[in-house]
């Protein structure tokens, strides 16, 4: 488990590097389309106490909320994140009962909360870790940033799996064996359009 911390935490480390070192040359190019319907109306309180919008802040620093944040192998736990937010919506289709929809609910309004937190963590920590860029700070300072930040996406792609774990486990063996079937049409159709 150490090791893949650790490997996972490089690969993100390289990809925050890049990301913020491609925006401080000014070689990066931002869209500010609406790609992927996460960044509407999101609005959040600033390290100064004004309002700012959290896609666009993200945007800025070269990533989506979700998306390009889970760079390289992180990007991989974007099942269990989908699984998240579509699995309390699946009470017919699965056949689940209102106590397991409750507790899914319960649980998917937790993680809400908790990536929240995580969230405005990482984007303090990648502002530290920019200013530190400009700041030409010595090599170790600019390593222990990077690290942080490395660390904070690995604590929201673990609590996205943990998440979708529990929330499986909700699930009775036939409803399980029902997701599953579900989850491998949506793969094969995803691959098939690629």
């Amino acid at each position: 488990m150490k090791k893949l911390v650790v490997i996972l935490s490089m690969a993100m480390c390289m990809g925050s590097f890049i990301s913020i070192n491609a925006q401080m040359n000014g070689s990066m190019k931002h869209d500010t389309t609406h790609r992927s319907g996460m960044h509407k109306n999101m609005m959040q309180q600033g390290p100064n106490g004004n309002m700012m919008d959290k896609g666009n802040h993200m945007r800025k620093f070269g990533m989506s909320e979700e998306g390009e944040i889970m760079m390289g192998p992180i990007k991989q736990l974007m099942p269990y994140i989908m699984l998240i937010k579509k699995l309390p919506e699946k009470q017919d289709e699965l056949g689940l009962t209102d106590d397991q929809v409750s507790t899914l609910v319960d649980l998917q309004t937790a993680y809400k909360k908790e990536k929240a937190d995580l969230m405005a963590d990482l984007i303090k920590k990648e502002l530290k870790l920019k200013n530190l860029l400009k700041s030409n700070a010595s090599s170790k300072e600019i390593s222990n940033q990077l690290t942080a930040c490395a660390a904070s996406k690995v604590s929201i792609g673990v609590a996205a799996y943990e998440t979708a774990n529990n929330m499986k486990n909700i699930l009775t063996d036939a409803q399980k064996q029902k997701l599953e079937r579900r989850m491998a049409r949506f793969h094969s159709m995803e691959h098939n359009s690629d």
